[in-house]
């Protein structure tokens, strides 16, 4: 019995036992392969439906933080950005503002992880501003920067 990649040898028995013994596989000449991957999806649906029910994840209740005001914001605009290790824990922690990407990744840790008196000292109102439709964030965090700024749902 061969093994499918990313499956245990214990899934693969069970599965392969459960599409051998039910009627419909032999009666109607279903394929092994199509019962296995619906009796897959069913199970893992079952499965995250259970693992999930109660739980409070932690999506839902990380704080975000937010300045006081967008005018409040002043940082630069061009040029290397150090951000601080508690803001962006990775590897490569100065972004050069002037390559498009590398601003986008700078002002996403910043918005997501920097207390307000990191975000004044860093953030530029224009910049913000300008990048606020393109910047990938958790919903929570949009909702409560829009929340907050209403004049960044409009750009």
């Amino acid at each position: 019995m061969g093994f499918c990649p990313g499956q245990s040898r214990t899934a693969t028995l069970m599965i392969t036992r459960t599409a051998n013994s039910h009627p419909a596989s032999r009666a109607s000449r279903t394929p092994v392969r199509q019962v296995l991957n619906v009796r897959m999806e069913e199970s893992e649906s079952v499965w995250r439906q259970d693992r999930m029910a109660g739980r409070v994840l932690y999506r839902d209740i990380v704080p975000y933080e937010t300045p006081a005001t967008l005018d409040a914001l002043a940082g630069p605009a061009t040029g290397a950005l150090e951000l601080p290790v508690t803001v962006h824990w990775g590897p490569r922690r100065v972004f050069d503002l002037n390559d498009p990407a590398l601003r986008m990744a700078a002002y996403r840790a910043i918005v997501r992880e920097g207390t307000p008196e990191v975000q004044e000292l860093l953030l530029n109102a224009g910049v913000l501003r300008e990048l606020w439709s393109d910047l990938i964030l958790p919903e929570r965090c949009r909702a409560v920067w829009e929340e907050r700024f209403p004049e960044l749902v409009n750009r």
